[in-house]
């Protein structure tokens, strides 16, 4: 199939000579199945034209955003099936008057959603606490960063706030109190002129408990297998669904050790090492 058009932005205010602005739609493939038998391929659909945005009124300059065409199909078996013919793709758009904001990240991109003059933002984990750093150009215009993180509720809350200074360019705020998995962020800038935008949203995993402690195979027949990424002293209860024990012991754990199983019914039973659960199947 074609491939769609894409999404220019254009911020201008004069254009000078023949300008052409083209976000069209890739054309269809077309396939030949030269009369074999069973071929049977019909050609390739249309792309979508893409959008232009303008911030101005539409400027008298060329600009489409057509739609790109259905591949053809010559060769077809006779003894096939009515084809179901490929379609052309869908006209784009070609929008005026539109307000964005223009990134300075070191991405290279335009965004409609990061703020003005950040240039980045990331979240590192460290030692069950995740750092946040952002780096702002233009630190003048800011009076507030205020640190929001998604909780549980998918909502995003106020989890610290930091003043702008007008001549410093680098910000950190640690989160002490991450959750285990992963954890959600973004920046709420606050210009002097009250002006709030947002950055682009940042990640960070914390290792929760069940990932240092891994059992394979799972199902499992005669025996199973224990990686313990830590290291130590480890306790092994291993129950049916009746909550009955049928067996119990201790072991010292430093990499990958060898568990053997008693001879037991076919089912799903309930593993205890210290203080996790996983459930075990036996076959």
């Amino acid at each position: 199939g074609g491939g769609g058009g894409g999404t220019i932005i254009i911020d201008a205010a004069n254009y000078t000579g023949a300008v052409t602005i083209e976000a069209n739609g890739g054309d269809g493939g077309d396939t030949n199945d030269g009369g074999n038998i069973g071929k049977c391929y019909a050609g390739g659909g249309g792309g979508s034209g893409g959008v232009i945005y303008f911030n101005g009124s539409l400027p008298a300059i060329t600009n489409t955003v057509t739609a790109g065409l259905a591949g053809t199909e010559v060769g077809r078996d006779a003894s096939c099936n009515a084809a179901n013919p490929a379609a052309p793709g869908n006209a784009g758009q070609i929008i005026t008057g539109y307000t964005y904001r223009a990134s300075v990240s070191i991405a290279g991109y335009c965004s409609l959603i990061l703020p003005t003059q950040l240039i980045f933002f990331k979240a590192t984990p460290s030692q069950k606490k995740i750092l946040l750093q952002w780096q702002v150009a233009d630190p003048e215009l800011f009076s507030t960063y205020v640190i929001e993180k998604r909780n549980e509720r998918n909502e995003w809350e106020t989890i610290g706030n930091m003043p702008g200074n007008d001549i410093q360019e680098d910000y950190s705020f640690t989160d002490n109190n991450p959750a285990p998995g992963y954890n959600l962020y973004r920046i709420k800038t606050i210009k002097k002129t009250n002006a709030v935008s947002y950055s682009s949203v940042r990640r960070a995993y914390i290792e929760n408990d069940n990932d240092k402690i891994v059992v394979y195979p799972n199902p499992a027949s005669n025996k199973f297998f224990i990686k313990n990424s830590t290291g130590g002293m480890i306790n092994i209860r291993l129950m049916d669904i009746s909550g009955k024990i049928v067996l119990q012991k201790s072991m010292l754990v430093y990499n990958t050790t060898e568990v053997d199983l008693p001879s037991l019914p076919s089912g799903i039973y309930m593993l205890h090492i210290n203080d996790l659960v996983k459930k075990l199947i036996i076959k």
